[in-house]
């Protein structure tokens, strides 16, 4: 559909979009109190967020582009716009996982600079040739310099669990330390980034940029509100829900389940990310467009190497104040750098035990958080098979076809032993899977918390039919004992009491691992039909 308005999808340059007339959420009030409320800030957010259009933004302000804020928020509020050399550099445009790279993009940045301040020949190091940029550039103009950094970070992220990642750690710390002890030439630094946990070391210990991450004042800087969203994108909403041919305030719901959620402090505000946005308005689709953009390299990485609570991130996970704001992270509990990579968010704030309730921020993070694990606990993932798989899965349920059904879930685990997970146990590797590919049929499900059960029991909805699944593992028990006594915790749980007197066909199913050969052994239905690995299904 050739919408009238210019949606500004991929474009992370002000000036561009300001000249060509794409629309422009009006942010410029927070910017506003931002450059006048402090001189260093640190900001993190998820990729994909805004952070490189945000920072072009300020670079525009500082640069005394008046002409580029006409007509926006800021203009009324700033009396006088003053020009400033402004200093940027940019991670996001390298992958720094290989010897030499990080240094070639530092080297670049500093040559150009260079050329336009002068060189010292004895100030060799990182730090010193940018310490003498800054200090040549407050000379030549006079004032103090502006430093901008986008995506400080990632020559760390990319090389994580490498030799490449302590030596580009030892490399940002001394390009970094040329931020330390120059204040006097700086008027304003903001660096930007997906984690703090790597400048834990970059910033040679001082850490003096003010992390306002988590600041109620600046929860939305880089995100829409809910009144943001119908006040500027009004036309393109109507148009999407007609194509839906559903009523408007109904497609809202729909919409704000697929791509809101967000928040990034104490009892603030549900927040959508602005990339899905413009993705799902220009394209006039709801599809899921974060997680199309790759999920973080860092986090699957760390996925693979280390142990982390799958369930608590389904359903909802609290910690204390200190795992959010310091953002510490270990090998065994991964929930801090989960935060920080956008697959969880803040869902509620217990102010008199301190603790934060963090959970999936909506459908399309959801999703993409399971796509994303398949590979490592199944044998689905890839792009051609995963779509695939998932339909006959549905198809399967759909029609009351369990025997279907199982033989779909058996041929994605059957080589479970080979996928290489260093951490968990033979069951909660089943589990992760069945709960997965599950969920991603987009039937109504429920586990755990939400029955008042344990993970090993789950119930589907599907159309007329309903499923009421326990796994167990036999752990040298007999088969049929196994599924005696899952057939008793089925009964003794009630879970088919909601559907008595519907015309909902019920299915009571047990499905039974080997817990000494990594395999499905067996499964039973309530209504006899049963089958073994032996017999093929």
């Amino acid at each position: 559909m050739d919408l009238k308005r210019k949606l500004p999808v991929g474009i992370q340059d002000f000036e561009k979009l300001r000249e060509e007339g794409y629309l422009y959420v009006d942010k410029t009030d927070i910017i506003y109190n931002l450059v006048h409320s402090g001189s260093s800030y640190f900001f993190a957010r998820p990729r994909c967020f805004g952070k490189t259009l945000l920072l072009s933004v300020i670079e525009a302000y500082f640069k005394g582009r008046k002409d580029l804020f006409e007509g926006l928020k800021i203009e009324k509020l700033e009396e006088e716009w003053q020009e400033y050399t402004v200093l940027k550099i940019d991670f996001s445009t390298d992958v720094y996982s290989t010897e030499g790279t990080l240094e070639v993009t530092i080297n670049t940045f500093l040559a150009e600079q260079e050329q336009r301040y002068g060189k010292h020949e004895e100030r060799t190091t990182y730090a010193k040739r940018f310490e003498y940029i800054i200090q040549r550039a407050y000379e030549t103009s006079g004032k103090p310099v502006v430093v901008l950094i986008d995506d400080y970070d990632k020559p760390i992220l990319d090389a994580m669990f490498s030799p490449e990642e302590s030596h580009n750690r030892e490399v940002l710390r001394n390009f970094y330390s040329a931020l330390n002890g120059n204040d006097y030439y700086l008027k304003f630094v903001f660096v930007t980034g997906i984690s703090k946990f790597a400048s834990v070391n970059v910033f040679n210990g001082s850490n003096k940029q003010k992390d306002i991450s988590l600041y109620a004042g600046f929860n939305s800087l880089c995100a829409f509100t809910q009144e943001e969203l119908a006040s500027n994108f009004g036309e393109e909403l109507s148009e999407l829900a007609k194509a839906n041919n559903l009523p408007y305030e109904t497609f809202i719901r729909l919409f704000a389940k697929k791509y809101s959620g967000y928040c990034f402090c104490k009892n603030g505000e549900k927040l959508y990310n602005p990339f899905s946005v413009l993705n799902a308005l220009s394209s006039q689709d709801m599809l899921s467009f974060w997680f199309q953009t790759g999920v973080p390299s860092m986090l699957i990485k760390i996925l693979q190497n280390s142990k982390f609570d799958f369930f608590g991130i389904l359903e909802g996970i609290c910690v204390d104040a200190d795992t959010i704001m310091d953002y510490k992270w270990t090998e065994d509990d991964l929930v801090s750098v989960i935060f920080q990579s956008g697959y969880l968010t803040i869902r509620a704030y217990d102010k008199d035990n301190n603790l934060f309730e963090l959970g999936l921020p909506n459908g399309e993070v959801r999703d993409g958080f399971l796509k994303n694990l398949l590979p490592y606990y199944t044998s689905v993932g890839t792009t051609s098979k995963y779509g695939a798989e998932i339909a006959l899965i549905r198809a399967c349920l759909t029609n009351g076809d369990v025997s279907g059904f199982v033989a779909r879930y058996r041929e994605s685990v059957k080589n479970v032993q080979l996928i290489q997970r260093k951490k968990e146990d033979a069951e909660t590797v089943y589990l992760i899977a069945f709960h997965s590919l599950l969920m991603l049929t987009g039937f109504v499900f429920y586990s755990g918390s939400s029955l008042a059960g344990n993970h090993n029991d789950i119930v589907v909805e599907a159309g007329k039919h309903a499923y009421i699944f326990e796994i167990k593992m036999d752990k040298g028990i007999a088969l049929e004992d196994v599924e005696a006594d899952a057939f008793a915790r089925i009964e003794e749980k009630k879970f088919a009491a909601k559907y008595a007197g519907t015309d909902t066909s019920v299915h009571k199913v047990a499905i039974v691992f080997s817990s000494s050969k990594s395999e499905l052994i067996g499964w039973k239905e309530n209504n006899g039909a049963a089958a073994n690995a032996k017999e093929g299904v």
